[in-house]
């Protein structure tokens, strides 16, 4: 398996949202070629130093625009937002949230997957399979405790 490129959380973020205001990978290539970032102005959303912030820290957007990443470190907000943008969940209404952890967040198989390769090492993904769903439970590595 390739390795995914590392990208920060603000950078996933970032291109989640715009992902969620219906731009094309295509039309995100694009931007990310150009720097040119007049197709995310309605997003109410800076965008003016996402390319070069990018840039300057190695991030390669475009490869991860077309076949994931990885994100360097999550925190639990911007966990939050992350998932809102990429899956349009939020907590409470479609997981719950605790200290340093997210339960019950249900998700197809794809989707499970692309979770366990993009959050950082910070975060342990748990995984149990329900029918054709997987419901996942996000912890932070450091109040995670696995079962003896």
């Amino acid at each position: 398996m390739a390795t995914l490129p590392r990208i920060s959380q603000n950078s996933a973020v970032l291109l989640e949202k715009a992902r969620s205001l219906g731009l094309s990978d295509e039309q995100l290539l694009h931007i990310i070629e150009t720097n040119d970032i007049t197709p995310l102005a309605d997003s109410k959303t800076d965008y003016s130093e996402w390319v070069s912030y990018a840039r300057e820290h190695q991030e390669d957007l475009a490869a991860a625009v077309a076949g994931g990443y990885q994100m360097t470190f999550n925190t639990v907000y911007g966990l939050k937002n992350w998932l809102k943008f990429r899956y349009g969940v939020e907590t409470e209404k479609d997981y719950t949230e605790g200290e340093g952890r997210f339960n019950g967040l249900t998700l197809d198989e794809a989707e499970a997957r692309f979770v366990q390769a993009a959050l950082a090492s910070n975060w342990v993904v748990l995984v149990e399979p329900q029918g054709d769903a997987q419901v996942v439970h996000l912890v932070m590595r450091a109040f995670y405790q696995p079962e003896a």
